[in-house]
């Protein structure tokens, strides 16, 4: 019986030692696809010319896949998805991309099928129909949005479980409100100044935790655009 979450593939699969290891990965999945490119142009043309000219880098990938992440989130606030598809679909985007090159896939599409895939991950795609939900994109083939769905899960082994920091920050609001905004409990014996000064300083309190928590937020997914 596994042990949640050491043994979950989140851990196992998707968490680098370091971003030296990530990086070598991403340059050999780089250099794969180059590769294969340039036996494509070695049978489709018998000119002599510099094949690497026509080709992105490493860096020319990281450049675009950070681009495109950064669309997907502006997309995700634009339509109020919550935070944990908004999450989920950017953690699904750049994992793909973990594993392929964009000169083999379209991040324009693979933005919106991962957040297609994170909507159903959570149930919220109950709410949605892709219609409804890209029909105002404009030149967006919604049949290839969804036909990359099955490319996407096999490209990740369909690893689609997802640790989600949300938890853990809500978590944390729990259990600051009961050790510590808790502890400002209305004393009987004040009188009605004190009683609303308390209740102004509990409500405060409140309040910055919220905003605490939603930077919090906020920080996770600036991370994400780093990878």
């Amino acid at each position: 019986m596994s042990v949640y979450p050491s043994e979950s593939h989140h851990l196992k699969e998707w968490v680098f030692g370091s971003l030296d290891l990530l990086k070598t990965k991403k340059n050999y999945i780089n250099e794969k696809a180059k590769e294969n490119w340039k036996d494509i142009f070695r049978q489709i043309s018998s000119e002599n010319f510099e094949i690497n000219e026509l080709l992105l880098t490493s860096k020319d990938e990281e450049t675009l896949i950070s681009y495109y992440g950064r669309q997907l989130i502006e997309f995700c606030n634009h339509k109020q998805l919550p935070f944990v598809s908004k999450y989920n679909a950017s953690i699904l985007y750049h994992r793909f991309f973990t594993n392929q090159s964009v000169m083999d896939y379209d991040p324009r599409i693979i933005i919106f099928t991962s957040i297609s895939l994170a909507l159903k991950l959570e149930e919220f795609g109950l709410h949605f129909t892709l219609e409804k939900l890209f029909g105002d994109v404009p030149g967006l083939n919604i049949q290839e949005v969804f036909r990359h769905e099955l490319t996407v899960c096999n490209t990740l082994k369909f690893h689609l479980y997802i640790l989600n920091p949300r938890n853990t920050l809500e978590g944390l609001r729990l259990l600051y409100k009961k050790y510590y905004i808790d502890i400002l409990v209305v004393d009987e014996n004040l009188d009605n100044n004190d009683h609303k000064k308390t209740e102004n300083k509990k409500n405060q309190l409140i309040s910055l935790l919220s905003k605490v928590i939603l930077k919090a937020e906020t920080y996770v997914l600036m991370i994400l655009h780093t990878l």
